[in-house]
């Protein structure tokens, strides 16, 4: 496998990053770097082709300028107007706005005929994007594939303090408050916990890495998810010591098993512990998709396999490990409004319970549907 981080940082080295800002910005474009390399694996090219393609995808010149210009120093920064002032009283941002158009223009006089097609493209391109805007619209911008998706939301702890520091909107929970949550709720079906982590996977074949999901057992179906074969998860399963089963993905079954039906009820080896295969997933189930939650949380690959979340006794007393990501679904009828007020008063309540982890720890709920990906630099 390639060094992705020593790559970046060669061909950034000119822009003397800040060491924090370089190790943030390194590890996000190395794991990009990362993905499409595999991507290229993927279409059979052989590892240095891959690895020549991975990198001539970026125009590294452009981003060095972008970067430059981004990653301004401190002092520097300092001396402008804050940027909510400068939205507030409607001024353009003419000196970012003059070096862009400078810089733009460079880069169009440099290839005259490009920029002539290019020139044309748009041209011919928004024309007829605004012709057929109504049908891409109804053919393109689909609701999410799972059941009633607009009832979906993230559950996310809110803790305005944390988050300006850390600037995440996105703080994870604490296993001890999704369980009170659960149980105390009257505006959800269904809440399920979850926690990307990476496995190793051996047997069948050679050793592999894949990306797993440790998930409630209500996770399949709070999201109207099918299987090819086998059985969904039990709530019995979410025990210590009757959680060695899983569920793999239909890409992982088919790409190593062979589609083999006789997989279900055997053994595999995760992390060097046997688990026993009770189902895959259909071809047209993934969970979560690329983009589908803030990207710290998740992998640049896809899920491979799913595995019931077992709280231990310490987990179920611990409200400080802030480490589950949350989705639930609302009950029919319950609007975002009505949902986020009860939510709002159980975590006012747990406060009085719990003043010394719990003071100023709110809930903030954001449908599924509208949750950003956000780059970060920790990922799996």
């Amino acid at each position: 496998m390639p060094n992705w981080n020593h790559i970046v940082r060669k061909h950034l080295a000119v822009l003397r990053l800040p060491p924090e800002r370089e190790i943030e910005i390194v590890e996000e474009l190395a794991l990009h770097l990362e993905a499409a390399y595999e991507d290229a694996l993927a279409d059979g090219l052989p590892e240095a082709e891959a690895e020549a393609r991975a990198v001539q995808g970026y125009d590294w010149r452009l981003l060095e300028c972008e970067l430059s210009r981004a990653e301004q120093p401190l002092a520097a920064r300092a001396l402008r107007p804050p940027l909510e002032l400068i939205e507030r009283k409607g001024w353009m941002r003419m000196e970012s706005f003059i070096q862009d158009l400078r810089f733009g223009t460079r880069m169009l006089l440099k290839q005259p005929g490009f920029t002539l097609i290019a020139m044309l493209t748009l041209a011919l391109g928004i024309g007829a994007n605004t012709a057929i805007f109504s049908v891409v619209n109804g053919v393109l911008l689909r609701p999410l594939p799972y059941y009633e998706p607009e009832r979906l939301v993230m559950v996310w702890a809110d803790r305005p303090i944390l988050q300006a520091q850390i600037g995440i909107a996105d703080i994870p929970v604490a296993v001890a408050d999704f369980v009170d949550w659960r149980k105390e709720n009257q505006v959800f079906e269904q809440m399920a916990a979850m926690r990307p982590l990476r496995i190793n996977l051996t047997g069948g074949g050679e050793p592999e890495s894949v990306v797993g999901l440790s998930a409630s057992a209500s996770l399949f179906p709070l999201l109207g998810a099918r299987l090819t074969v086998g059985r969904a998860l039990l709530l019995e399963e979410e025990q210590p010591g009757a959680n060695r089963v899983v569920v793999i993905s239909h890409g992982l079954w088919q790409r190593r098993y062979g589609a083999d039906p006789q997989l279900i009820g055997q053994k595999i080896a995760l992390n060097d512990e046997a688990y026993t295969v009770i189902s895959v997933t259909a071809p047209d189930f993934q969970f979560p998709r690329r983009g589908e939650l803030p990207s710290y949380y998740t992998s640049p690959k896809q899920v491979d396999l799913y595995l019931p979340f077992a709280f231990t006794p310490e987990q179920m007393n611990n409200r400080r490990e802030t480490i589950l990501v949350v989705i639930a679904r609302r009950k029919p009828g319950v609007g975002l409004g009505q949902a986020s007020a009860e939510m709002n008063a159980i975590a006012r309540r747990l406060t009085e319970q719990y003043p010394q982890t719990n003071t100023d720890k709110g809930v903030r709920l954001a449908p599924l549907q509208q949750q950003p990906a956000r780059p970060a630099a920790a990922r799996l």
